[in-house]
């Protein structure tokens, strides 16, 4: 009796012991068809910069609002005057949420005066995307923007025993079904295993009918492909080659589009 009962707490107490520390992460799944991007309008990259014309601002043009706007309206006002500024925000990945990010801001006369990690959220169906941008006080620094699920895909990609040939992954693709030339941007972001934490991959690069079109970069969790033109019956591609032995998620996001 006694050994039976030794063994079912410690059995009890191991499994404690296992179990995750971190809430359950939203399960990344790899979409396979294809988007198409002639039946979704104009998608605009609203600005967070009031006064294009300043110089400090000017790097928060065409932009999303949604991590400028924590701070502007972050109340009581900070104690050297003036206002908050936003200085830099990132998707928070942990638990179940894919929508929701942490911002940080900045006092507009005193720098050294930083609040941090404010919450926000994209809207419902939309999911945050991070890409590398400048805060308010002209700094470089990370922030987000809010895309809608159906406009994004995401994969999966398991290197551990890949090949040399093997390390390269893409998404499915963005169609253009339409008539007209579509102007468009897109962003990806590379994540670790978990799917929570930002991991760098040897590159990631855009093709569109299998030949290399945009910006292309390595070592870099997140790279936007610049402006891209795809014409009528074109299918464009984020792809990533990992590491050897890197198990990553992906997402590509397509940021902004119009028809040219």
């Amino acid at each position: 009796m006694q050994l039976t009962l030794l063994a079912t707490l410690l059995s009890g107490a191991l499994a404690a012991l296992a179990a995750p520390s971190v809430e359950r992460r939203a399960e990344w799944t790899t979409t396979t068809e294809p988007i198409d991007l002639s039946t979704l309008g104009t998608i605009e990259l609203y600005s967070q910069n009031p006064n294009p014309q300043a110089l400090a601002l000017r790097q928060l043009q065409d932009r999303s609002s949604a991590s400028a706007t924590i701070c502007r309206g972050r109340r009581p006002l900070p104690r050297s005057g003036a206002k908050w500024l936003f200085n830099e925000a990132t998707c928070d990945r942990t638990g179940t949420d894919v929508n929701t990010f942490k911002v940080s801001c900045v006092a507009e006369l005193q720098h050294a005066d930083i609040i941090y990690r404010l919450p926000g959220a994209c809207g419902p169906k939309q999911w945050c995307v991070e890409f590398h941008g400048y805060n308010e006080i002209s700094q470089a620094a990370w922030d987000v923007t809010c895309v809608d699920k159906s406009n994004i895909h995401t994969w999966v990609k398991n290197a551990f025993s890949s090949g040399p040939s093997e390390l390269t992954s893409c998404s499915a693709g963005w169609n253009n079904r339409g008539k007209t030339n579509l102007k468009a941007t897109f962003e990806t972001d590379v994540m670790d295993a978990g799917g929570i934490n930002r991991i760098a991959p040897q590159e990631v690069f855009y093709q569109l009918n299998g030949k290399r079109i945009g910006v292309s970069r390595g070592r870099d969790s997140e790279v936007g492909s610049g402006s891209v033109i795809i014409p009528p019956g074109g299918s464009i591609q984020a792809c990533v080659t990992a590491f050897s032995g890197q198990v990553i998620n992906m997402l590509g996001a397509v940021t902004s589009l119009v028809s040219v």
